[in-house]
């Protein structure tokens, strides 16, 4: 059974989003533990548009500048909960058959834009963990 890893930046965002909004925090922390107990979280997470996880409903899309920019990174939403306006940053290594979380913030925390900050340290972390290939 493939395997979510929680990457530092994701931790970090996790650990602050525990603070500022519990309730998003814990909806996150779940969907993410049934992920990983999912027989298959990569024909989840690599598809587009409304999935089902069990109870919860996730809205799956690519981040397309960085996919131009050889990084395979998405974004997930879980539809109709607490957590419903952040977003969950992740990249699948389609090598190495490995999923990354990078970051959970709020909707209005990201632009998708490669010259801001933030997406600038999502595309570094993504780039370290994978040892600088594309994926």
């Amino acid at each position: 059974m493939q395997r979510i890893d929680l990457l530092g930046g994701a931790v970090r965002d996790l650990t602050e989003l525990r603070r500022s909004d519990p309730s998003a925090a814990a909806e996150v922390i779940v969907v993410l533990q049934e992920l990983n107990g999912c027989p298959d979280p990569t024909g989840l997470l690599t598809s587009h548009g409304n999935v089902t996880l069990g109870k919860h409903r996730l809205n799956i899309k690519g981040w397309v500048s960085a996919r131009k920019n050889g990084a395979n990174l998405s974004r997930l939403r879980i539809l109709d909960s607490s957590a419903t306006s952040y977003r969950v940053i992740y990249g699948y290594d389609w090598i190495a058959r490995r999923i990354g979380v990078l970051a959970v913030r709020h909707k209005h925390e990201i632009s998708y834009n490669l010259s801001d900050e933030l997406e600038r340290r999502i595309v570094a972390d993504w780039y370290a963990a994978t040892g600088g290939t594309s994926t």
